[in-house]
Parts: C-alpha cells; structure tokens; sequence
C-alpha cells in the first residue's frame, strides 16, 4: 500500500507503511504534526527511520516524546512563509534522536523553544541559520547534538534560565557565536561543547551566574 502525500505538515515520504514502526497515532495519520496532535500528553511518538518531509511551520499541541532512529531518521525542511519551522512551546516536550535537514531556501530558525523543561538530545541539525533559539524558557537541554552549516549561529539562547547546553559538536560556514547566551540568560551551565570553526559567547557579567567549562574554543565573556 502506497501512501498519498498528506498535505499536513511533517508528512510522511509515500512508501511502503506496513513494512515500517510506528507508533499507533502516527499510523493513523501518516503525518507527525497529526499524531501529537492526537496523542496523549506524555506519550511517545516514534519516527521510523526513513525520510519525511516539513513544509508548514507549526506549534506544538500536546507534551510529547518524538523518538527517532538518530541519522538514519531524517526530516527535510522546505521553504515556508514563516520562521521557526517548529515552535515548542509545550513544558516537557522531548525531541530525541532526529536528523534535521535544510534544503537551501529553509527558515531561518530551525526550532524555537518557549516552553520549559524542554530537551533535544542525540539530533543532527544541517543547513539553518539561528538553528535553535531558545526565547524566554527555563531548565532546558541541548546534549549531544550536531549543528553543520549554519550560517549565523547553532543555540541563541534569549533570557533562558537554569538550562544545560553540553556535549555538542558544532562546524559552520560562518563566523559568528555558535553558542550565545545574552545578558538576561542566567544559571546556566554550558559544558564539554566543540564548536570547531566559531566562537562562544556567555554573559558572566552582573547577576547572570552562568558556568561554563571544557569548551573548545575558549569562552568569550560579556
């Protein structure tokens, strides 16, 4: 069985559904946009290890688990009218093990993460801009991501709070901060990250309390 392009956003590539796991909500849909829209809060959504494809940007509507199969799960980010291409703002919401991909005319923020206690974790991220931007959320996790071909900066963070940024690897075709935390984030801990061709800039100044250690290249402090 063959399936029809959905016309919802994040839908599945047309192949062979039966042959592949999913979750049952994602089943029922083919499209992952659907199935959190449809799951329960607190439940895993799991992306089979195939190509899918983003062409509308949305928000999310329930506090889920999006589990994929790290590389080989891959979601291609089109052109769309507006940026992010995904807005979390649901407290909790995990995305693990999922390969992003711009395909030259994407948005120019991958994700843009509003809610609290939010973690990406195990992603590879290629050909954005600002790839996460983190606006005004607390105690959130960036670990053991790649950022690739970003060409102005991998994680924005703007007034976050408590968050852990730590084990990333970072390569760009720019020159600016790949990691940016401003002078209203405050205790943070940026640790253990490589961001081979940029820079790395955190407010230390005033009350701002952010740590940081281990991070290739040195911290610049403001």
């Amino acid at each position: 069985m063959k399936l029809k392009s959905t016309g919802l956003p994040w839908s599945y590539s047309p192949k062979d559904f039966e042959s592949l796991e999913h979750a049952k909500t994602l089943r029922a849909t083919g499209s992952i946009a659907s199935a959190i829209a449809n799951a329960d809060n607190d439940s895993v959504v799991e992306m089979a290890a195939d190509r899918w494809r983003l062409s509308t940007a949305f928000t999310t509507s329930r506090t889920v688990t999006i589990r994929g199969r790290e590389h080989a799960t891959t979601v291609e980010v089109s052109a769309m009218a507006t940026s992010p291409a995904i807005t979390i703002d649901k407290d909790n919401f995990v995305i693990d093990g999922v390969r992003f991909v711009g395909d030259g005319t994407a948005p120019v923020t991958c994700i843009k993460i509003t809610g609290d206690d939010v973690t990406i974790r195990n992603c590879t991220f290629d050909g954005f801009a600002t790839t996460l931007l983190v606006d005004g959320a607390a105690r959130f996790i960036v670990e053991g991501c790649r950022f690739l071909n970003q060409s102005v900066g991998a994680i924005d963070v703007d007034n976050g709070d408590y968050g852990v940024i730590v084990g990333n690897h970072i390569k760009t075709n720019g020159s600016g901060n790949e990691i940016d935390l401003d002078s209203n984030s405050q205790k943070n801990v940026v640790t253990g990250n490589n961001a081979s061709d940029g820079a790395i800039s955190i407010a230390t100044s005033g009350g701002q309390l952010n740590k940081y250690a281990g991070n290739q290249p040195t911290v610049t402090t403001t």
